[in-house]
């Protein structure tokens, strides 16, 4: 259009600097995904009757990692087998 704006600056294609920005998104990338596969190998040491009423929790349940809560009213323990 011919004018200056004060956003021109903002999406002009070369105020991305590849090194520095994609650097930290690659050293963010991977610190979640490191986080993310730790989470999902390591296993829980509660049992499903360590749980407080109204807590949950992920547990370990027949040797595998399971979802749990202990409800309010009911006093029993409820599984969860998508975690």
């Amino acid at each position: 259009m011919g004018r200056d704006t004060p956003y021109q600056n903002l999406y002009h294609p070369a105020r991305f600097f590849a090194d520095p920005s994609l650097r930290r998104f690659l050293l963010h990338s991977g610190n979640v995904a490191a986080h993310l596969i730790k989470g999902k190998i390591e296993l829980p040491s509660l049992e499903p009757s360590e749980l407080i009423t109204g807590e949950g929790a992920v547990v370990t349940y027949n040797g595998t990692r399971e979802g749990a809560n202990k409800a309010r009213e009911i006093r029993q323990v409820q599984l969860q087998t998508s975690v």
